[in-house]
């Protein structure tokens, strides 16, 4: 194991570690072989830890998102001779089209159906963006007849589903509540619980449950430290954007900015 990759590994979770071999194997691929190798969908942290181990390496990385702005994206690694194609991301937009006066759908909803009806993993799907009659979801090539051919319902609601060009990317705008909070201290629990108005209790239900992200990983310890900058999700809720401590109340607690996109 090369030092990029122990030092890198020395200040990662286990998951993470895990993740890092996986992609010291890319890189030794297209070092050794001089192929391109192309990832499934990797969330902003796993593409942060990519572009870190690869950085000193002779190679390029591509990021699809680059090409067509998204949170979830892929990457490609080549030779350091090669040009890119944006068709060489193999990934499709998808539409999911339905009859809106029947009823919504929900980002639950769609990616449960999709992993559910096809047996397709997580990593196959990128970003699903939520319109007023469709849902768009960005797919590995490979899969769009699957998925086609397999699901016509989600939740009671009939589908049809198309690809869709680029071009037609939903531009969405996200409703972010800005609210300020005060804290004892700076601790997971306590920050969910009064982000969302929750009492203590539940808010630690939630952490150990698995259910909260930090930064796009799972922490399961109440009092995990959250710091400004980071963005907290937690399934079912919605997502919080950690601003900076602007002080202290009379009283000595801490002044938290946050921002908060509630799930819809």
């Amino acid at each position: 194991m090369v030092k990029e990759l122990k030092n890198l590994a020395q200040h990662v979770t286990k998951e993470d570690q895990l993740f890092l071999e996986k992609a010291w194997e890319w890189i030794q691929r297209v070092e050794d072989q001089y192929v391109p190798v192309l990832s499934d969908f990797l969330n902003p942290h796993q593409v942060s830890l990519v572009e870190n181990l690869a950085s000193h390496r002779e190679l390029k990385l591509f990021d699809s998102a680059d090409v067509w702005p998204s949170e979830q994206s892929r990457l490609l690694l080549a030779p350091i001779y090669y040009e890119l194609d944006p068709t060489d991301f193999e990934l499709e937009l998808l539409a999911i089209r339905f009859q809106s006066q029947f009823g919504k759908l929900t980002h639950p909803q769609v990616l449960g159906s999709l992993l559910h009806q096809t047996g397709l993993d997580r990593r196959v799907f990128g970003d699903i963006l939520i319109g007023e009659n469709q849902v768009q979801v960005f797919v590995e090539r490979p899969y769009v007849s699957l998925i086609t051919q397999e699901v016509r319902k989600i939740g009671r609601l009939g589908v049809t589903i198309s690809i869709s060009a680029m071009e037609e990317l939903l531009q969405l705008e996200e409703e972010v509540q800005t609210k300020t909070i005060f804290l004892d201290s700076l601790r997971l629990d306590r920050l969910v619980a009064s982000a969302f108005q929750l009492g203590r209790s539940k808010a630690a239900q939630l952490v150990k449950a698995n259910k909260i992200k930090v930064n796009y990983q799972e922490r399961t310890e109440v009092s995990y430290p959250i710091k400004a900058g980071d963005m907290l999700s937690i399934r079912g809720k919605g997502r919080i954007y950690v601003g900076e401590s602007t002080g202290l109340s009379k009283s000595g607690r801490i002044k938290v900015e946050l921002k908060i996109l509630a799930r819809k």
